[in-house]
């Protein structure tokens, strides 16, 4: 954006792209919250659901707590480079982000170990945290003639009229742990 244009001139394009991000498929969505890395049941999930044009929409905490970060990260990968996958920010995927770039202020032992698998396997630390600066807080699907705004956390039902004005409006923490 042009820093020398007056403000009024800039924020309507400011609105423009901070507004939710917005899945429009003919495609049927499937959305999935806290995986917490149960590949196994995640795959049986697919498996069964899956038309094979489906769109998936993951709720966040993908990893953590579970015996199968690994599988879960191929699941989700697979379906996000064929075009068929989106994940949302939940807090599992903001303390990966927090252990890769040293910034963590508590332990997160869980999310450690499920880093360090997926290190194990090659995926570095730079690709997790790329993964994680790929997910959205929020996603707006549009369901035959309804919207749906679909978060981690939940949020308030007056942050939905602030999305009118876009997501600079809303913070990412009450998207992520709701209210």
């Amino acid at each position: 954006i042009d820093g020398t244009r007056t403000a009024n001139l800039v924020m309507p394009e400011i609105f423009q792209i901070t507004k939710a991000p917005k899945l429009q498929t003919e495609q049927n969505v499937i959305v999935v919250g806290d995986v917490h890395s149960c590949a196994e049941a995640l795959q049986e999930t697919v498996d069964t659901l899956d038309d094979g044009s489906a769109h998936w929409v993951f709720v966040g905490d993908l990893f953590d707590r579970g015996p199968d970060a690994l599988g879960v990260w191929h699941i989700v990968t697979g379906l996000i480079k064929a075009g068929r996958g989106t994940v949302i920010t939940g807090n599992h995927e903001l303390n990966l982000r927090a252990i890769n770039t040293h910034t963590a202020q508590a332990p997160f032992s869980d999310t450690r170990r499920s880093r360090n698998e997926l290190l194990a396997a090659g995926i570095f630390a730079a690709e997790q945290t790329a993964f994680v600066d790929a997910s959205v807080p929020l996603l707006k699907v549009r369901c035959g003639d309804q919207d749906w705004i679909v978060t981690h956390g939940g949020v308030g039902a007056g942050t939905l009229a602030k999305l009118v004005i876009g997501l600079l409006s809303i913070s990412d923490a009450e998207c992520v742990y709701g209210l």
